[in-house]
């Protein structure tokens, strides 16, 4: 079997309600959905999917020009079906096995997607095999008024979602406030966390950070920059919740670093950012053999990526409950597969079928594609 074309479609849809977190506010999502064609008839769907701003600069436009420039002829004619050696390919034309991670995780999802259609398997089995064929998820309310950010935690456990995220990181005496307003709503056995996407020092998590834990917080996310490891080993070491790193670790090296110096708690592994499958199951290896759990965020991607989402979670038992992410139509008004994946009272679904299971619907790929030009 070889390779014989790779298609780019960027593609855009709009947020119901602008997402926001410390590091600004996205009103529209841009994504890049990858087809690999082969020889023998089987099509690969692949998604890159990025929330700006981010550590690689992966913006839609530059995914799409690496795919279609500097990937795409590089695939034609491999065998999809040795993926290990199609990926080092990549890496090897990047100069940095950690670079492009986001264009990287398309090619490395459409792949495993032809390999279970060729073997007739869910890519879940082709990554260990399904430990869960459900989930929980979890569920974020936005920058704003305590009382605002109440009430929405409170529709959220009516609409049946696992766990509250509490964004902070702007203003620690005002995310004290919402800690103490949603625990107060939710009452005092429903988990909550707080996501500081990076924006305390390290000085200021930790004296702040230890106020929110009498509320019971089960997890704090990235507390400082990503670059910052002496300030994330301060605050887990002085913190009694465990304390996850997310933005800072990107690829296994930066997994082992944080290992190494008792940077964190756990990692939140995306496998939209780390870069693909493979990736992503090397970072669950090391957090395994040292002691680390693991959750799961998401970027927010359309079906193609939360089906990727739903094989990783099902074939990963050191994922832990709950998840950051169920469907796309809990951000946006649409998709663009055919028959989305089961979401319903805070529980998503492993997709039934060979492959990532989803089927794309060409009429809505036409309808939410965007213009980018590429040389």
């Amino acid at each position: 079997m070889k390779i014989t074309k790779v298609e780019v479609f960027p593609i855009g849809m709009a947020y119901a309600k602008p997402y926001e977190q410390a590091t600004g506010v996205t009103k529209m999502a841009r994504r890049v959905v990858v087809k690999i064609y082969t020889d023998e008839g089987v099509v690969g769907l692949g998604e890159a999917s990025t929330l700006l701003p981010n550590r690689t600069g992966e913006s839609a436009q530059v995914i799409a020009v690496v795919i279609s420039n500097l990937f795409a002829p590089l695939l034609i004619g491999e065998n999809p079906l040795e993926i290990q050696l199609v990926m080092q390919k990549l890496r090897k034309a990047s100069m940095d096995k950690y670079g492009f991670l986001y264009s990287k995780t398309a090619i490395d999802m459409a792949l495993h997607d032809i390999a279970g259609k060729v073997y007739n398997v869910p890519v879940a089995a082709l990554l260990g095999g399904v430990v869960r064929s459900s989930i929980g998820v979890s569920r974020s309310v936005p920058l704003a008024e305590p009382s605002v950010v109440a009430d929405a935690a409170e529709q959220l456990v009516k609409a049946g979602y696992k766990m509250i995220t509490i964004k902070a990181g702007l203003d620690p005496a005002a995310d004290l406030k919402c800690v103490e307003a949603v625990r107060h709503a939710v009452g005092n056995d429903f988990p909550i966390e707080i996501d500081a996407n990076q924006g305390y020092r390290a000085d200021v998590a930790v004296r702040w950070i230890s106020k929110m834990e009498k509320y019971d917080i089960e997890n704090v996310e990235q507390p400082c920059p990503w670059w910052d490891i002496a300030g994330m080993a301060e605050v887990t070491r002085e913190l009694h919740c465990t304390v996850t790193a997310d933005e800072s670790v990107l690829c296994p090296a930066e997994a082992m670093n944080f290992i190494r110096y008792q940077a964190a708690d756990a990692f939140t592994i995306k496998v939209a950012k780390c870069g693909g499958f493979l990736q992503a199951k090397r970072i669950a290896a090391l957090a395994d053999a040292s002691g680390l759990s693991c959750n799961m965020g998401s970027e927010h991607p359309a079906g193609i990526g939360t089906a990727a989402m739903a094989h990783f979670w099902a074939s990963t038992p050191e994922i832990v409950d709950s998840i950051g992410y169920g469907s796309p139509l809990e951000r946006f008004s649409d998709d663009i597969v055919k028959d989305p994946i089961e979401f319903k009272n805070g529980v998503v679904h492993l997709p039934s079928g060979p492959g990532l299971g989803v089927e794309l619907d060409e009429k809505k790929l036409k309808k939410h594609a965007i213009k980018i030009s590429i040389p």
